[in-house]
């Protein structure tokens, strides 16, 4: 393994640590604050992308195969299995090209994380804290 890969595990592993082991009760009333703006910034650009043809296409594709289901199409209140439903928030929110950007690694976040999140939570049944 090359020496960039070490430290992208390292990092990764950091990452998803911090992730599980984080509690709602630690985060101050800023982050907290900042969270509900980055998650409303997401919705809205899901509800702009919505109406995208590549949207509607996937879309079509849930309705006609999606059989289970566990997860919500936010912008469009359609159930559908919760890998289809976390891919097509994603391309909801990333089509119209107003989601999140951090600039330092030229990546969409949210677009990315917030999709996968809330499917996986609504199937599973879990709060948002």
């Amino acid at each position: 393994m090359c020496r960039d890969n070490v430290k992208m595990d390292n990092i990764s592993r950091k990452f998803a640590r911090f992730s599980v082991q984080v509690r709602f009760e630690a985060l101050s009333a800023e982050q907290v604050e900042n969270l509900k703006l980055f998650i409303l910034d997401w919705i809205g650009s899901a509800y702009a992308g919505s109406k995208e043809r590549p949207v509607k296409i996937m879309s079509g594709l849930v309705k006609a195969f999606g059989r289970t289901p566990d997860s919500t199409i936010i912008p469009l209140n359609l159930k559908g299995p919760c890998l289809f439903a976390a891919l097509v928030n994603g391309a909801s929110s990333h089509v119209v090209e107003m989601d999140d950007l951090h600039r330092e690694s030229v990546l969409h976040p949210a677009a990315a994380i917030l999709p996968a999140v809330f499917a996986a939570a609504e199937r599973e049944k879990v709060s948002g804290r």
